[in-house]
């Protein structure tokens, strides 16, 4: 049995490698020690990145929040959806419901993460056009916010949706039919000429 110890050093990462090898068999144990430095930032916001989200009312709408962090030992990210209406308690913000926190990391050199959060509205009335949605971000160095309002989509919009496939569909079709009218006349010129050309001949 013969041993072999490997050490190797990353600016992020101190790896330690303890191989043993027995015959053709290699056991090998891998222990990370973390040397990156906690970050000294507060979260990034990075969506939504306006202050306005265009909805139909009568219809469902997901809030989507994303957020970067830095890297910390202690990984205990915050993002909430909180909403605040004047009919509620003189605009008092209230938490929103909220699917689970998704959690993605960027970068294994940069120790980045991407924290992504959405609340459902199962549907949007009229309240929901007079209230502002604030996305809120936090770790143990601050916190950063984004709130936007919701607005409804304009009834041009609505109408090019609609009308533009109507219209151009009656342009394929009209095209279609005006081939095959030309067509059909070319083909009556041709019988008419055909016998006129036979009997000259």
């Amino acid at each position: 049995m013969h041993a072999l110890t490997n050490r190797t050093q990353t600016p992020h990462m101190l790896v330690h490698m303890n191989a043993h090898i027995l015959y053709t068999h290699i056991l090998v144990n891998v222990t990370f020690t973390s040397t990156a430095a906690d970050t000294t930032d507060p979260p990034q916001i990075t969506y939504p990145h306006g202050n306005k989200e265009g909805v139909e009312l009568g219809e469902p709408h997901n809030l989507s929040c994303q957020v970067q962090f830095g890297f910390q030992r202690t990984f205990d990210p915050v993002v909430q959806w909180w909403i605040s209406s004047h009919s509620n308690h003189e605009g008092m913000m209230k938490l929103m419901e909220m699917e689970a926190q998704q959690v993605r990391e960027r970068s294994i050199e940069e120790f980045e993460f991407t924290v992504t959060r959405t609340a459902q509205i199962p549907e949007v009335t009229q309240l929901h056009l007079d209230s502002t949605f604030t996305c809120l971000a936090q770790n143990s160095v601050g916190s950063s916010s984004v709130t936007i309002r919701l607005i409804r989509k304009s009834a041009v919009s609505r109408v090019l949706v609609i009308v533009c496939p109507v219209v151009s569909l009656l342009f394929v079709a009209g095209l279609g039919i005006t081939v095959h009218v030309y067509w059909l006349e070319i083909s009556i010129l041709y019988r008419i000429y055909l016998p006129y050309k036979q009997t000259t001949t």
